[in-house]
C-alpha cells in the first residue's frame, strides 16, 4: 500500500515538473470523467420519469373542482365583497416562482410594477399588499413549517377574494424544491391535499389556481431562448438537470394552458452581463428587456381588481366631503401601524372626551402680537389648547391618527373634526383648512357652502369667530377639533401664522393641535397657556415592534439576530427612518445577503437616505431622472409645479418635456420622499427636512452644482413657463442662485411683467448684487455723479419698462419711482465707471451723449439721476450706481 502511495506522488510531480499544460488536463479529464458518471447516476428510466408524473396528475384531477362549473360563476362570487365605503379594502396579491432564476422578474414587480399598482389602488380606496417570499422565511425555520407559511399565504389572499386570489405566477425551466414525505406535516397533507413527488412551487399553483380555475391568477412564461446566451457556470441556476423535474415541469405547463389559455403570457428578455453581489459571492445573472412583461402584468392586475371591486359611477360629490373622506383614510392607514405611546394615547383621549387636564404641562403666557385676547370672544371658564410637541419623525402624526380613530368610533354622541396637514395637496392651504372648520363649526354647512367659497383670508376669520361664538350657544353640542402638523400650513413663514387660531375654545369644544419643533409655530402657540404634551423618544423593544409589525405586513420577519443587528448598528432613534429602512429591506431581493445589507446600513438618516438615492439613481438605467427632479426640487424655491413637471426635467432650450410614463417612474421611487403642496399653484416637494438636507448635502455641496441646477430652473422659467406670476418670481430668484446677473438686468429692464409682478423693494434686493461696489462718496476724488441728457430724461422706459414715468423721476437702479419720496438721494459712480468728458461733464447714463454736470442756461438742462428709499438707503446712497454687468 505504501509503495502505491509512493508511485502516485512521483507520477504526480513528474506531471507537475515536466508538464505543468498535461497536468492540468489530466486532472480536468478526471473531473470530466467524475460528472458523467454522476450524470449516469440520476438518469432513470424514461418511462418510469413519465409514469411518475402521470401517478401525480391522476391524484390531483380529481380534486379539481371546476370541471362543468361556469368561470363567470366565480368571477361574479369575487365581486360579491362587502366593505365599508369610508374604510380601506385590502387587496392581496402573491407572487409565485423559483427563486434563483427569477430574481429579474422579481425585482421589476417590486420596484417598477407593484408601486404603480399601489397608487393606482389607493386612487380607489384600495389599499395593495403583495406578498413576495424571496424572504421572510427565517433562516432556521423548519422544512414542515416552510412549506405552511407559503400555503398559508396563499389562504390570506384567498381570504380577501372569496376564493379566487390575485395570483402571479413566473414559470421557465426549473421545477422547483421537492419536499420528501417526512417534510411535509400531516395537516398540511390533509388541509392542502398534498400530492407526493410535487415542488413547493407546484404546490402553491394547484392550491391558489389550477383547482378552481382561478379567472384572477396569470402565468408568465420566460421563453426559453434567453438561455443560450447565458455564461455555462450559471446556467445550472436556470435549468432543471433532473428528468423528473423537467418532466413534471413540461406537464405542468400543458395543464396550465389547457385549463386558462386566455391567461398565459409569454415574453423574451435578454441576457445583459454577471454582475457582482457582494464579497465572495458569484456574480449573478442580470436580464433585460422587461417592458412588455411589465405592462402585460399591469394591465392583467387591473382588470382582475376591478373585476373584484368595480368602479362606482361618478356623482357630483361635494368637495368637503370627499376631503374629509379622503383624510379619513389616511387616518385609518396611519393609525394601524401605531406602536407604543399607549399611555400618551389615554390621556388625549380622556383629555378630549372627559375633559381630564392633570397629566399635562402647563405652560404660561408669553408676549402676544396677533392673537390678543380682547379681539376673540373669550369668556372665563374657556378651555385653553392642548399641544403635541415632538421633533419631526418621532410618530407624532400616528399618535394622533389613533386618537382620532378611537374617539370617531366609539363616541357617537362627539362631533369630530380632523385635519392633517400634509394629507392631501389641499389639506396645506390655510384657506381650506379655515373653510372645513367652519363648516364643521356651523350647524347646516351645505347651505352656507357657496357663501365661503373664495372668501379672503381676513373674512374667514370673521366667519370663524361668528361661528365660534353661535357654538358656544348649542351647550348641548360637543366639538372636539384635531389638527395635525399645523407647522406645515402654507403660510407657516409669514407674520399671520396661525393669526386664526383662538386663544381660548368655549367649554363644549375641545382642542388638539400637534406641531413639529418649527419656531415661528412654536412661538406663536406658546403666546397664551396651553396644556401641553412633549413626546419621548420610543425606546428600543417599541422602535423593533415597528420594524417586526410593518415587515409582517408583507409577510416578512426578519431573524432576532437580524433585527437587534439593525437597531444598535444603525443607532435608530425616530420611527421615520425605522420605517423608512423597514421598506428598504422589504424590497431586498436576495436572503442570503440580508446580513450584509444590514451591516451597510448608515448609522445616520442623513447617510441613509443618501444610500437609497444613490440606489435609486443606479437604478434609474442611466437616464439621470431621479438625480436630477432631486436636485431640481432641492434648488427650487417652493417646489416644482405639478403641472410643468414634465417639462422641468425635460429641455427647456428646446422645449422637449419627458414621457409621462417616465415622470411617473420616477414619482413612484421618491414617493415616501415628496409630498404635493402650494397655495397659488399645486407644488411637488420634499416630504421631510432630512429628505432636503441629505440632497444638499451629498448633491449640491459644490457652488458649481448649486448654479447648474439653478440655471435648469431658470431656462426653464424663462424660456417655457406661461404662467406669469410664476414664471416671474421664480425666475428672478433663480438668476439670483445661479448668479446669471446679466439676464437678471436685461430681464428686468425689457419685460414689464418684472415691474407688475414684483414690488419696488424686491426689485431693489435682486439687483444690489448686481451694482458695483465701489464707492462713491462726494468726498472721494474722480467720483462722479450720474446724470441724464434733456432727452433721455425726458422719455420713459430707460429703467422700468413698465413705468410711464419720465427718467428723471425714476431710481436709475431698480426703476422705482422717486418722486416725493423721502430719503431720495442723487446717485453717483466710483472711479472706475466716473465717465468724465472734461470739466464738469459727464457721459449721459443711458446714451452717452455729454452732459454738463452744473445746470446752465444754454442749451437743454440734463437732469441728475436719482436713487429711490431702498437703492439709497445706508450705504446705498454712497455706492456705486452702476450694474457691474452693464456694458458701459
Amino acid at each position: 500500500m505504501v509503495l502505491l502511495l509512493l508511485i502516485a506522488i512521483c507520477v504526480r510531480q513528474l506531471f507537475i515538473w515536466k508538464s505543468p499544460e498535461m497536468y492540468k488536463a489530466f486532472l480536468a479529464s478526471l473531473a470530466k470523467a467524475k460528472e458523467k458518471k454522476a450524470d449516469a447516476k440520476i438518469i432513470p428510466d424514461v418511462d418510469n420519469v413519465k409514469k411518475k408524473v402521470d401517478v401525480a396528475w391522476t391524484k390531483i384531477e380529481p380534486q379539481c373542482d371546476w370541471f362543468g362549473n361556469d368561470q363567470k360563476d366565480i368571477i361574479k362570487k369575487t365581486c360579491e365583497e362587502k366593505s365599508s365605503p369610508s374604510d380601506w379594502k385590502i387587496v392581496r396579491l402573491f407572487v409565485s416562482s423559483t427563486f434563483s432564476d427569477f430574481f429579474n422578474e422579481r425585482e421589476v414587480l417590486v420596484k417598477r410594477v407593484f408601486p404603480e399598482l399601489r397608487e393606482w389602488c389607493r386612487d380607489r380606496n384600495l389599499k395593495l399588499i403583495e406578498c413576495d417570499l424571496r424572504w421572510g422565511v427565517p433562516r432556521d425555520t423548519p422544512s414542515k413549517q416552510t412549506i405552511a407559511i407559503c400555503l398559508e399565504e396563499i389562504d390570506k389572499c384567498m381570504d380577501v377574494s372569496n376564493g379566487s386570489p390575485l395570483f402571479i405566477g413566473l414559470l421557465g425551466e426549473r421545477y422547483g424544491w421537492i419536499p420528501s414525505d417526512a417534510e411535509v406535516s400531516p395537516d398540511i397533507r390533509e388541509k392542502y391535499k398534498w400530492v407526493d413527488g410535487t415542488s413547493i412551487t407546484s404546490m402553491e399553483i394547484l392550491h391558489g389556481v389550477y383547482r378552481t380555475k382561478n379567472p384572477n391568477a396569470a402565468f408568465f412564461v420566460r421563453n426559453s431562448s434567453v438561455l443560450s446566451d447565458i455564461p455555462d457556470s450559471h446556467i445550472r441556476f436556470f435549468m432543471d438537470k433532473d428528468p423528473l423535474a423537467s418532466q413534471h415541469l413540461k406537464i405542468l405547463k400543458e395543464k396550465l394552458v389547457a385549463a386558462i389559455p386566455n391567461q398565459i403570457y409569454t415574453y423574451e428578455p435578454r441576457f445583459k452581463k454577471l454582475s457582482k453581489v457582494g464579497d465572495g459571492k458569484e456574480p449573478r445573472v442580470e436580464l433585460e428587456g422587461f417592458d412588455s412583461f411589465a405592462k402585460n402584468t399591469m394591465d392583467f392586475l387591473k382588470r382582475a381588481i376591478l373585476r373584484m371591486h368595480p368602479e362606482q359611477e361618478s356623482k357630483e360629490v361635494n368637495p368637503l366631503h370627499q376631503e374629509e373622506a379622503t383624510q379619513w383614510l389616511y387616518v385609518l392607514d396611519k393609525a394601524n401601524n401605531m406602536v407604543g405611546r399607549q399611555t400618551e394615547r389615554d390621556l388625549l383621549i380622556k383629555y378630549l372626551t372627559e375633559g381630564q387636564q392633570e397629566h399635562f404641562e402647563r405652560t404660561s403666557s408669553s408676549k402676544s402680537q396677533l392673537r390678543e385676547l380682547k379681539d376673540w370672544d373669550v369668556l372665563d371658564g374657556d378651555v385653553p389648547l392642548c399641544i403635541v410637541e415632538a421633533p419631526s419623525g418621532w410618530g407624532k402624526t400616528t399618535l394622533v391618527s389613533s386618537v382620532i380613530k378611537d374617539v370617531v368610533k366609539n363616541q357617537k354622541d362627539i362631533k369630530v373634526f380632523y385635519h392633517l396637514v400634509g394629507s392631501t395637496p389641499s389639506s396645506v392651504q390655510i384657506e381650506k383648512t379655515l373653510q372645513r372648520l367652519i363648516s364643521a363649526l356651523i350647524s347646516n354647512p351645505d347651505k352656507e357652502e357657496i357663501a365661503m367659497e373664495g372668501r379672503k383670508y381676513e373674512d374667514q376669520i370673521s366667519e370663524l369667530k361668528k361661528a365660534l361664538s353661535h357654538f358656544r350657544q348649542r351647550q348641548s353640542d360637543k366639538l372636539v377639533i384635531i389638527i395635525d402638523n399645523v407647522n406645515a400650513l402654507s403660510n407657516s413663514d409669514t407674520l399671520h401664522h396661525l393669526s386664526w387660531l383662538p386663544p381660548r375654545f368655549p367649554p363644549n369644544i375641545r382642542c388638539l393641535i400637534s406641531t413639529n419643533q418649527h419656531l415661528p409655530t412654536l412661538s406663536r402657540l406658546y403666546e397664551h397657556p396651553t396644556l401641553k404634551m412633549s413626546l419621548c423618544a420610543l425606546t428600543q423593544d417599541e422602535l423593533a415592534n415597528i420594524a417586526t409589525q410593518y415587515l409582517g405586513t408583507f409577510s416578512k420577519k426578519l431573524h432576532p439576530t437580524q433585527l437587534s443587528s439593525l437597531l444598535k448598528k444603525t443607532k435608530v432613534d425616530n420611527p421615520l427612518w425605522l420605517s423608512l429602512m423597514a421598506e428598504e429591506l422589504r424590497i431586498f431581493g436576495s436572503f442570503d445577503l440580508m446580513d450584509k445589507r444590514i451591516a451597510e446600513m448608515p448609522t445616520s438618516l442623513d447617510g441613509f437616505l443618501v444610500q437609497v438615492f444613490e440606489r435609486l439613481i443606479h437604478e434609474d438605467q442611466g437616464q439621470n431622472l431621479v438625480k436630477k427632479a432631486l436636485c431640481l426640487i432641492a434648488c427650487s424655491k417652493y417646489g416644482i409645479p405639478s403641472d410643468y413637471v414634465l417639462q422641468v426635467l425635460g429641455d427647456a432650450k428646446t422645449k422637449k418635456s419627458i414621457a409621462l410614463m417616465e415622470w411617473l417612474q420616477v414619482k413612484r421611487s421618491l414617493k415616501p420622499y415628496l409630498r404635493t403642496s402650494g397655495f397659488l399653484e399645486e407644488m411637488i416637494t420634499f416630504s421631510h427636512d432630512a429628505v432636503e438636507k441629505a440632497v444638499c448635502d451629498h448633491f449640491l455641496s459644490e457652488k458649481s452644482d448649486v448654479c447648474h441646477w439653478n440655471t435648469v430652473l431658470a431656462d426653464f422659467y424663462e424660456f417655457w413657463c406661461e404662467k406669469t406670476h410664476s414664471r416671474v418670481s421664480n425666475l428672478l430668484y433663480h438668476y439670483k442662485k445661479a448668479r446669471l446677473l446679466q439676464r437678471m438686468v436685461e430681464f428686468m429692464r425689457s419685460d414689464k411683467h418684472s415691474v407688475l409682478y414684483t414690488s419696488p423693494f424686491q426689485r431693489s434686493d435682486y439687483l444690489k448684487d448686481c451694482r458695483c461696489r465701489g464707492l462713491a462718496d462726494s468726498v472721494i476724488p474722480n467720483t462722479m455723479p450720474v446724470m441724464l441728457c434733456h432727452s433721455c430724461s425726458s422719455k420713459s422706459h430707460g429703467f422700468s419698462p413698465a413705468a410711464s414715468w419720465p427718467n428723471k423721476m425714476l431710481c436709475v437702479v431698480c426703476g422705482d419711482h422717486c418722486l416725493n419720496q423721502s430719503n431720495t438721494v442723487h446717485a453717483r459712480t466710483c472711479m472706475r465707471h466716473a465717465q468724465s468728458r472734461g470739466k464738469d461733464m459727464v457721459k449721459c447714463f443711458l446714451c452717452n451723449f455729454a452732459v454738463s454736470i452744473k445746470n446752465t442756461s444754454r442749451g437743454p438742462t440734463p437732469s441728475p439721476g436719482l436713487l429711490c428709499r431702498f437703492c439709497g438707503f445706508g450705504n446705498g446712497a454712497k455706492t456705486c450706481a452702476v450694474l457691474s454687468c452693464d456694458r458701459l
